[in-house]
């Protein structure tokens, strides 16, 4: 009796855990189009600045115009240089700068 208890209170907590988590990934998934429209603007504002008002960016400085972390801003300029805006001027470290093509 005690191990039909034990396995039915192990199944009502797997099905409740199933239950959130899919809760939680319906969640995330609403902000994708947030996501993708704040993305579409930061990169608007980077290739203005690159336009208009710097012949040079660097790291750094987009961190600091989009108020991004580190890697959000690497994954910008990466993706500006794969997309053909960009070129890369020195291998890595402090020396890194991009510029318009």
């Amino acid at each position: 009796m005690d191990l039909l208890l034990i396995i039915l209170i192990g199944a009502t907590g797997i099905w409740f855990g199933y239950k959130l988590a899919i809760r939680k990934k319906i969640k995330e998934v609403d902000y994708i189009p947030d996501k993708i429209e704040t993305k579409k603007e930061n990169v608007r504002k980077l290739l203005d600045v690159i336009k208009n008002h710097k012949e040079k960016i660097t790291n750094n400085d987009v961190e600091r115009i989009l108020n991004v972390s580190d890697s959000t801003a690497e994954r910008y300029l990466s993706d500006l240089v794969e997309a053909g805006a960009l070129e890369q001027v020195g291998g890595e470290g402090r020396g890194v700068y991009y510029k318009r093509k």
